[in-house]
């Protein structure tokens, strides 16, 4: 932002003071959402941002049995008994 434009924002915020927690909430969240942007990118990337370390993510992806979720593992459907549905 150009000087003028910061200068011009201070001004407005003081003669009117009831913007200042808004700029306050509003600078915060842009904070917070800037700081899990980093983190995320960081700590735990979905996303292969150094492509020299690991130039094929999507192959390994297979082998880990941890990114699966599986609801019911060992329920064979095919071998569970049918019960007749209730008469009302």
């Amino acid at each position: 932002m150009s000087s003028s434009m910061v200068r011009k924002v201070l001004q407005q915020m003081g003669n009117h003071r009831e913007l200042i927690p808004l700029f306050a909430i509003i600078s915060g969240g842009c904070l917070l959402a800037g700081t899990a942007l980093i983190r995320n990118a960081l700590v735990h990337p979905e996303v292969s941002i150094d492509r020299h370390s690991n130039p094929h993510p999507f192959r390994n992806y297979s082998a880990n049995s941890d990114k699966c979720f599986k609801v019911f593992q060992g329920v064979d459907y095919n071998k569970k008994i049918r019960e007749n549905p209730p008469e009302y």
